[in-house]
């Protein structure tokens, strides 16, 4: 059995599927929870996922995402 400390809350962008944001399950509290339903109303992605599914993602700046200006660009070069 996984241990809680083993997963992670992300949010994703749709686009280049890097995380705008990740946080430990265990280490949630109301402010982060408020900040993951944010990105899900500006349309990304969140799930709960392993840590290392997390760290093979990358991590791009949302304003980046938001403005198509994200790691989308750099993986397509």
């Amino acid at each position: 059995m996984e241990k809680l400390e083993s997963k992670s809350k992300v949010a994703i962008c749709e686009n280049c599927q890097s995380f705008v944001l990740a946080c430990a399950t265990d280490h949630l509290s109301k402010e982060t929870e408020k900040e993951f339903t944010e990105f899900t109303n500006m349309g990304f992605t969140v799930k709960i996922e392993s840590k290392e599914e997390t760290i093979k993602r990358g991590y791009s700046y949302w304003e980046n995402c938001i403005n198509s200006n994200c790691n989308l660009k750099i993986k397509e070069s």
